[in-house]
């Protein structure tokens, strides 16, 4: 089991989570690439329900079905809630 902890940039949202890693990706596709501001995006997978969230949230729904989560004030990407995966080369699929 792991522990993972977390904030924004200023400290207004913070979450928490206590569970198996179910994956991890580093996704290369444009919409990472785009959310980043960089090459790559990075992230691991943990249940639904293991995930805490604490402050206001705003969302973004993508129109590949993932929304996005980050914080009002900074723009600080949270995390992403996901129902597809990734194929190795960075491709969504169902």
């Amino acid at each position: 089991m792991t522990k993972l902890t977390g904030r924004c940039l200023c400290g207004t949202i913070t979450y928490e989570c206590e569970a198996e890693l179910e994956s991890m990706t580093y996704c290369h596709c444009d919409t990472c690439r785009r959310v980043t501001g960089s090459a790559f995006n990075i992230g691991v997978g943990v249940s639904r329900d293991s995930l805490k969230v604490s402050g206001e949230v705003q969302s973004h729904t993508h129109t590949n079905g993932s929304i996005r989560e980050f914080c009002p004030m900074w723009i600080s990407s949270i995390h992403d809630r996901i129902s597809i995966r990734m194929d190795s080369c960075g491709k969504h699929r169902q």
